[in-house]
């Protein structure tokens, strides 16, 4: 009967083994998620990128055209700003439909 009672506690082990969850690989949130482009900054920068398209500097008004397109921050340094985070999240969740890939909005308070 006690050999019976060692086999079985070898084939429990496994099991107790398997039952403690593993750890996530992966604890970073932001990891396969874009960040938000401010529409109001990349508006800001429509001129910046005219007049180098006016001078005929094309690489420049391509780095300007990359820089709206990249993530930003909204900041909003005053009450009247903030409509500019309801602006924010209505526009990063229309991308997020768009492109099916959760946005993060970054804000300054």
């Amino acid at each position: 009967m006690l050999p019976s009672v060692a086999l079985l506690s070898l084939l429990a082990a496994p099991l107790a083994v398997s039952a403690h969850p593993s750890p996530p690989k992966d604890v970073n949130p932001f990891v396969g998620k874009n960040y938000y482009a401010n529409s109001f900054y990349a508006n800001e920068l429509k001129e910046t990128k005219k007049a180098f398209l006016k001078k005929g500097d094309l690489l420049n008004a391509a780095r300007v055209t990359t820089v709206q397109r990249t993530g930003t921050f909204t900041w909003v340094s005053n009450v009247a700003g903030l409509s500019g985070i309801t602006t924010a999240i209505t526009e990063a969740r229309a991308e997020l439909r768009k492109t099916r890939k959760q946005q993060i909005v970054q804000l300054v308070l």
